[in-house]
């Protein structure tokens, strides 16, 4: 998997649970997981500067290679918000930017606000369910995230027997489930 870390937020409490730690990160990292960069603070690209966007950033990265957990190649705005500074400002940067409108990543689709679909809330298992159909009829790839797995998630999250269910009716469908570095890679970036 994928793993979006804001380091700023690393072993505080929030509204999804305990957020994780720099030794989580580095356990999942050496367990061949991608750990991948948002915002250290969890800011909101589409509401700051370049400037301020790509200081903290930078501390992000910064902190995700003193964990231990590699140099990060793929980035998710918080919020899922983004403006033409800090998109500008981070394109070239990383391999993908993903955002949160929903959508499939085909020829010509604009890497630096990847569309992605959440397994989120009630609902998240269908609409996901729903997207994969319209993958595999396209051949395309689709990201796949949640916020948090648990037996009682968030809103923002699914419980861990969807996310099974999810990830087993794909690998029946013929999807190599992969993270967002090695599909980028696989697309040639």
């Amino acid at each position: 998997g994928t793993y979006y870390f804001a380091a700023g937020l690393a072993g505080r409490d929030g509204p999804m649970g305990r957020f994780a730690t720099g030794e989580d990160a580095r356990r999942l990292y050496q367990a061949g997981h991608e750990i991948a960069c948002h915002t250290y603070s969890h800011l909101d690209c589409g509401q700051s500067s370049r400037a301020t966007t790509l200081q903290d950033v930078d501390r992000n990265a910064e902190s995700l290679a003193a964990w231990g957990a590699g140099e990060p190649v793929s980035f998710a705005y918080p919020y899922g918000d983004v403006a033409s500074p800090a998109k500008t400002a981070l394109s070239g940067r990383f391999k993908t930017l993903r955002a949160l409108h929903h959508g499939l990543i085909t020829d010509g689709a604009d890497l630096n606000q990847a569309p992605a679909v959440g397994v989120e809330g009630e609902a998240g298992e269908a609409v996901a369910s729903e997207w994969l159909d319209k993958a595999k009829a396209r051949k395309a790839w689709l990201i796949l995230y949640t916020h948090d797995v648990a037996e009682q998630p968030s809103q923002w999250g699914c419980t861990t027997a969807a996310l099974e269910r999810l990830i087993d009716r794909a690998v029946v469908d013929g999807f190599d489930v992969v993270t967002v570095a090695e599909g980028a890679r696989r697309i040639g970036l």
